[in-house]
């Protein structure tokens, strides 16, 4: 595949538009991401590592949720990606909540 996979970080009042992205589930990973940054904290003060971590959070947060889990990682193409076997590119795909059927695991 020839495509480059890029992780956009985009300010909220920038309006950016991507012909194709997606959302990897950090949830399990992400204690192991805060505390590597907190490995830099001899080059920050405290207090700056703290908002460095909020910001990571909240970020992983908002992204996370768009795709119904807990904490996420938004990934994106310059260009959509073609298939001839949706199914086969997305795999055990689930429903995110709220719009998972009563009993469905999402």
């Amino acid at each position: 595949m020839d495509h480059l996979i890029y992780r956009p970080v985009v300010s909220p009042a920038e309006a950016h538009h991507f012909p194709a992205r997606f959302v990897v589930d950090i949830s399990d990973t992400l204690d192991q991401k805060t505390e590597a940054v907190r490995c830099y904290e001899s080059q920050f003060d405290a207090k700056r590592v703290e908002g460095v971590i909020h910001y990571i959070k909240s970020f992983a947060g908002a992204e996370g949720v768009m795709a119904g889990v807990k904490y996420g990682e938004m990934y994106a193409v310059p260009r959509p990606i073609l298939t001839n076997d949706p199914v086969a590119l997305l795999g055990d795909w689930q429903i995110p909540p709220p719009f998972a059927a009563k009993g469905q695991n999402a």
